[in-house]
C-alpha cells in the first residue's frame, strides 16, 4: 500500500487522468481526487506526467512504451476483457492494476439473448424453439457461465460447453458439462465467450479457423460477442458468401459484435452477416455502474483513502408496462425486441458502413442510449402473457 491518508489530509493531491466515457461518474472520484479527461484513443505517453492513476477502455493500449517514466502507480480498466494492458509490463514498473472482470457479464448475456430473438422475430413459436435448441458455449467464465445459467434456468436441457482451463480446475460443484471443441461446434447455437490469448497452453486467436467455421451445420446459429480475433474473419466471409440468398435453415446465420481490426470494421463482413454491432454487447448503465464501483474501489484500497462506501442502485426496478406500449407486452418476442432492438442497431452499423457519411464505429457506439438490463425490469400485473412465457422471462433475467 501507498500510506494511509485521510480525506482532510489529502486534498485531492491524487491525480486522475482517464478515458472520456468516465465523465457522467466523475462525481464518484472527485472527493478524493482531480481528475481529468480524454478521448481513449488519444492517450499518449505525453499525457501521463503528474498522473498518480490511469483509467481506460479497451481502445487504449497499455503498454510498455506508454507507461515508461510515467510516474504512474496505478492502472484500471472498465473491461473484462484485458488484451489491450502488458500487465507484466505494469508489473515491472511496479504499477498496481485492476480490471473490471464480470462487470458486464449480464449486458452480454441480455445481447446475446436479444439477438437469438432478433433472428426469429418472425417466428410463431418462438419459445420452443429456443428451449429445443442445443447450445454450445466457447468459454464459461463470468459470461459463458452466466448464460448456461440463463439458459438452464429458462428450460433449456442441452448446453455443451468448450473451456479447457476451467475443465482442469473443475470440481464436483460444477454442473457443467465440457465438452470437445467438435462436439461444442455441433449445437445448434454457438456462442463464443472466450479471452483472446495469443500463446499459453491453451491459445484462442483464430480459434474458429476455415476448417472449424466451414465444418459448422447449416442452420446454425454463430454468436461473437467476445474478441474479434478468435475467429478467422476471412473464412467466415468466404462461407457466407457462398451460401448468401440460401434460407435461414440452409445456411449458417452469424452475429457479431466483435472485428479483428476495432475501430475498422471489414466492410464485406458487415454485409455479410445477420447482426452487425460495434462492440456494444457490453454497454449497459449497469454495466458502467459496477465497473466504475470495482475501480473506485481498487482506488481507494492501492492509496489507502478513507471514503465513503457506495450504496449500488442494481436493486432498481421498473415495471414493464411503465416503459414499453402495450402492443409490445403480449409476447416475449415482442418485449424483448422492444427493449433491445438490435436488428434496427444492425441496420445503423450496416449504413454507416456503407456509406461514408454514416456515422463511424466509435460515433455509434457514444450515441447509443444508455440501457437497463433485462434484470432492472419487472414483469408487473399489466404484462398479459401466458405463464409459461412468464416462467421463461423470468429464466431469463427478468423480475416477477
Amino acid at each position: 500500500m501507498l500510506g494511509y491518508r485521510s480525506l482532510d489530509d489529502l486534498k485531492k493531491q491524487i491525480t486522475i487522468l482517464a478515458d472520456s466515457d468516465f465523465k457522467f461518474f466523475a462525481n464518484l472520484f472527485t472527493p478524493f481526487a482531480d481528475i481529468e479527461f480524454i478521448e481513449g484513443r488519444s492517450i499518449d505517453k505525453k499525457y501521463l506526467s503528474g498522473f498518480d492513476a490511469l483509467l481506460v477502455r479497451s481502445v487504449t493500449k497499455v503498454n510498455k512504451e506508454l507507461i515508461c517514466g510515467s510516474g504512474l502507480k496505478f492502472v484500471g480498466t472498465a473491461t473484462s476483457g484485458v488484451e489491450h494492458i502488458d500487465q507484466e509490463a505494469l508489473a515491472k514498473a511496479g504499477i498496481s492494476f485492476s480490471s473490471a472482470k464480470g462487470a458486464n457479464a449480464d449486458s452480454v448475456c441480455d445481447y446475446v439473448i436479444a439477438a437469438l430473438v432478433a433472428l426469429d422475430s418472425n417466428c410463431q413459436n418462438f419459445t420452443d424453439r429456443f428451449l429445443n435448441r442445443s447450445y454450445g458455449i466457447i468459454g464459461a467464465g463470468e459470461v459463458g457461465h452466466r448464460l448456461i445459467t440463463r439458459l438452464m434456468q429458462c428450460g433449456v436441457r442441452d448446453v455443451l460447453v468448450y473451456d479447457p482451463p476451467l475443465r482442469e480446475e473443475h470440481d464436483s460443484e460444477n454442473r457443467l458439462i465440457f465438452s470437445t471443441l467438435d462436439e461444442v461446434l455441433s449445437c445448434n447455437v454457438v456462442s463464443v465467450h472466450a479471452p483472446l490469448e495469443t500463446s499459453g497452453s491453451y491459445p484462442t486467436t483464430e480459434l474458429l479457423g476455415a476448417h472449424e467455421i466451414n465444418g459448422l451445420q447449416t442452420g446454425t446459429i454463430l454468436v461473437n460477442a467476445s474478441r474479434g480475433g478468435i475467429l478467422d474473419e476471412v473464412a467466415l466471409l468466404t462461407r457466407l458468401k457462398s451460401e448468401a440468398g440460401f434460407e435461414r435453415n440452409e445456411r449458417l446465420s452469424c452475429v457479431l459484435d466483435v472485428w479483428d481490426s476495432e475501430p475498422l470494421a471489414r466492410k464485406s463482413l458487415v454485409e455479410a452477416v445477420d447482426i452487425a454491432t460495434p462492440h456494444i454487447a457490453g454497454y449497459s448503465a449497469q454495466a458502467k455502474q459496477n465497473a466504475i464501483e470495482i475501480l473506485r474501489g481498487k482506488l481507494i484500497e492501492t492509496f489507502d483513502i478513507e471514503a465513503k462506501l457506495l450504496s449500488s442502485e442494481s436493486s432498481r426496478s421498473t415495471a414493464l408496462s411503465e416503459v414499453l406500449p402495450r402492443e409490445s407486452l403480449n409476447d416475449p418476442v415482442s418485449l424483448i425486441s422492444a427493449l433491445y432492438p438490435l436488428k434496427e442497431l444492425s441496420e445503423q452499423m450496416k449504413y454507416g458502413s456503407m456509406h461514408s457519411k454514416g456515422p463511424g464505429f466509435d460515433a455509434q457506439r457514444s450515441k447509443l442510449r444508455e440501457r437497463n438490463e433485462f434484470q432492472t425490469y419487472v414483469i408487473d400485473q399489466f404484462v398479459k402473457l401466458a405463464e409459461a412465457d412468464r416462467q421463461f422471462l423470468k429464466g431469463l433475467g427478468f423480475r416477477d
